[in-house]
Formats: C-alpha cells, sequence, structure tokens
C-alpha cells in the first residue's frame, strides 16, 4: 500500500502542499469549497496525518499539561481521572507535574511545561495571585490555560469548579438544625476558595442568629503536613481542657478533615459525641476512617472532563482574543456519615 503523503494529496487535487495542509487544518484562509474538496479526497485515500511532522510545522505536541497540588491527594487524583478520560478521547496525551502548594515550583512547572511545546495546561493555583505575570505572558504567546478547582485567579480564561460558598452554607446549616451552636472553622492559609467557604459558613451562622468569634477561626498552613498538625493540635488541646467550647468542626478541605478525626482521637476528643466534624472532601476512604466521615461532596471527575472540554474549546478556535471566557460552578452534596451527630 502506497503511503499517502500531504505532497502526494496536492499533486492529486492540483493544489498546493500549504493550501491542502491549511485546508485540513480548518483554516480561515481556505475557502469552504476548496476545504470539502480537500477533506473528500483525503478521507478517499484514507490519509493518516503525520503526527510528528505536524508538530515541527505547528510547534504543538497534540500535549497537555496538568498542573495539581499533590499526585497523594485524592481529589486532585480523582480529578484526573476526568481529565483523563476526555484528553483521550481528543488524542490527548498529558504530563502531570505537582506544585506541592508552593507558588516558586508552581512557576518551575509552568515554564517547564511551556518549554516542551504543550498544547495547552489545566492549573489548579497555589492561590489565587500565584504566577498570575507568568500565566498571562504565557497565553499571549499562544499557550492557553484553563483553571479548575481554585478558581477565584483574576486570570481572564475557562475556569471549572464548584459552588464553594453554597456547598459551606448548607452543610453549616445541617449542623445547625441538628442542634450545634459551637462552632470551628478550619481553612487553608492563602487559598482563595478557602474564603468562600468560610464565608458560607459565617452567613449561615448569621441567618441563624449564631455568634462566632475569632478563637473559632483557624487557618492553617496545608503545604507543610507537620505543621499543619501542630497548628491544629494546639486549638484541639483547647477543646480538650475546655478553655475552648466546641460541639462542631468545619474542615475546609480532605487533607485537613482526615487530619482533624486523627488528631480528635490522639486526644482521646469523642467524635461525634462530644464535637462532630465535617468536611470537604472526595477521600474514597471517607467511609472506612473511625468514625466514618461527613462529607461535603465535590464532583471530582465531572471537574476533570469540563476542564478538557474547556481547553479544547479555546484550541479549536482559529482567533483566540474573541473567545468568551466562562466560569462553571458546580453543586456539591452533603454525605453523612458517622462522625456527624444525628
Amino acid at each position: 500500500m502506497n503511503h499517502v503523503t500531504l505532497k502526494s494529496l496536492a499533486k492529486d487535487l492540483g493544489l498546493s502542499t500549504s493550501t491542502v495542509s491549511k485546508a485540513l487544518s480548518d483554516s480561515y484562509e481556505i475557502s469552504s469549497e476548496t476545504k470539502k474538496r480537500v477533506l473528500a479526497h483525503a478521507k478517499d485515500k484514507q490519509y493518516k496525518p503525520n503526527q510528528f511532522a505536524k508538530n515541527l510545522r505547528t510547534g504543538g505536541t497534540n500535549t497537555i499539561g496538568i498542573i495539581i497540588s499533590s499526585i497523594s491527594n485524592t481529589f486532585m487524583a480523582q480529578i484526573v481521572q476526568g481529565i483523563q478520560e476526555v484528553a483521550q478521547k481528543y488524542e490527548y496525551d498529558f504530563i502531570i507535574m505537582q506544585s506541592q502548594e508552593d507558588a516558586d515550583i508552581e512557576k518551575k512547572s509552568l515554564e517547564n511545561l511551556f518549554a516542551k511545546g504543550v498544547n495547552g495546561i489545566l492549573l489548579s493555583p497555589v492561590h489565587e495571585t500565584s504566577n498570575i505575570a507568568l500565566l498571562e505572558q504565557m497565553q499571549e504567546e499562544g499557550c492557553p490555560i484553563v483553571l479548575f478547582d481554585r478558581i477565584d485567579s483574576s486570570l481572564n480564561t475557562h475556569k471549572v469548579g464548584v459552588n464553594n460558598f453554597m456547598g459551606s452554607y448548607e452543610a453549616t446549616q445541617l449542623l445547625i438544625n441538628s442542634g450545634h451552636r459551637r462552632f470551628l472553622h478550619i481553612g487553608a492559609k492563602g487559598v482563595g476558595i478557602s474564603k468562600d467557604r468560610f464565608n458560607g459558613f459565617k452567613k449561615a451562622l448569621d441567618d441563624a442568629d449564631i455568634p462566632f468569634s475569632n478563637d473559632q477561626y483557624l487557618q492553617c498552613t496545608i503545604g507543610d503536613i507537620e505543621t499543619m498538625r501542630k497548628e491544629i493540635h494546639e486549638v484541639f488541646s483547647k477543646i480538650k481542657n475546655k478553655s475552648l467550647e466546641i460541639d462542631a468542626i468545619f474542615g475546609g478541605s480532605d487533607i485537613i478533615s482526615a487530619n482533624c478525626l486523627g488528631i480528635l482521637a490522639e486526644l482521646d476528643i469523642k467524635v461525634p459525641n462530644e464535637v462532630s466534624v465535617i468536611g470537604f472532601s472526595n477521600s474514597d476512604l471517607a467511609f472506612a476512617l473511625n468514625p466514618s466521615l461527613s462529607t461535603i461532596t465535590q464532583p471530582a471527575e465531572e471537574i476533570g472532563r469540563l476542564a478538557v472540554e474547556k481547553l479544547e474549546k479555546i484550541l479549536s478556535k482559529k482567533r483566540y482574543a474573541h473567545i468568551e471566557f466562562e466560569t462553571v460552578e458546580l453543586d456539591t452534596t452533603i454525605v453523612l456519615r458517622n462522625s456527624t451527630r444525628k
């Protein structure tokens, strides 16, 4: 079987190789009649594009970059599962890198992916202001960025996450309706979505006329697990010695929620008899913890799927400047288990 090339297609059609290439790429420079003619002939000849040659011509690699906080984060792993599902549909390979909650590591990851010539990048930022100038520069130079999960960034692009405010509001309402009145909210320091989660939590308390003081709010360091545990342990010690009266703990992320249960057990504070615990967590093992953890669950795989779809929409456009960007906030669900009092 003779190998069909762009050159042989062009010769058959009496066109230049450049015209055939642009027609196959759906370039706006080529008329619709010529595109139809080229596509029909390519299909008839069973033409298969040489991907390596295409990469050399276009600077593309048919690869997308993904930057997450940590591969050990089960929520991020579920998002990557959704990303992979749709990336395969569009025949994209992908490279996963970790920011480790460090803006400098995130910067190096972005630069490395850009140097590799990825078609675009899916990013869960370290925080809402991290590396904004670099991200804007990369977009200007033709590397589109789509943000997922942490979507409070000012970057002008598609963003896919959840309605953190409403998820927190509804979960706090549920605890209030179960008779809880003294809350401790634990959030992640410097992470934009933590503000939305705290604001939803606080609004539910305000609507129920429940007072709240600064000693009932902890912002912990999630980039350093040992420091985070020390910070939580210090506050929980006050609950143990009764200097801080708390009957419900709201964990602002999966890693915070899981560590709360461990530290409470270490201090012999009974859950849920003495204090209830609920948190944002998509861990597959939430039901297997002791006690099983009540969670505000996010549609992680759907976030991943939509993020790739949004990136593909950008990549399929021939004129990047005319794209209307969208922020998608999916609904959360509440799963009650044994860590909350009924």
